[in-house]
C-alpha cells in the first residue's frame, strides 16, 4: 500500500506512456488482452501477474502499428525490474522471518 501512495502514479505514467502512445482503443483493447490472459490463465490454474500481462498486452498493440513504436529501453527497465524484486522479495521476507524469530519464544521457533 505504501508503495502504491508513493510510487503509483510513476508506474502508471510508465505503463500509460512511456512503452508506447496510447490511444482510448489502444488502451481498451490492452485491457481486455490482459482479462482474456489472466481469466485463461486462472482457467487453467496457472499463477500470473496482471502487470506483467498488461506490459504484454501494450507492446502487443504498439506492433500491430509497428515494432518501431514500442520503446525498447523502458521494457528493458521493467524486464530488469521484474528479474531484481523476486530475489529482493526474498530476501527482504528472510530478513523479516530472522527478525520474528529473534523477538518470538525460543520454545515456538523452528528447529
Amino acid at each position: 500500500v505504501v508503495g502504491l501512495a508513493t510510487y503509483g502514479h510513476r508506474v502508471m505514467a510508465t505503463v500509460g506512456e512511456k512503452i508506447t502512445k496510447l490511444t482510448f482503443t489502444r488502451g481498451f483493447s490492452a485491457q481486455i488482452g490482459t482479462a482474456l490472459t489472466v481469466l485463461s490463465a486462472t482457467i487453467m490454474g496457472i499463477s500470473v501477474s496482471t502487470t506483467h500481462c498488461l506490459i504484454g498486452a501494450i507492446a502487443g498493440v504498439a506492433m500491430v502499428e509497428s515494432a518501431s513504436k514500442i520503446n525498447v529501453q523502458t521494457l528493458k527497465k521493467i524486464a530488469l525490474s521484474w528479474v531484481v524484486t523476486m530475489p529482493a522479495s526474498a530476501l527482504c521476507s528472510l530478513a523479516a522471518l530472522w527478525i520474528t524469530y529473534l523477538v518470538m519464544d525460543p520454545e515456538i521457533r523452528p528447529h
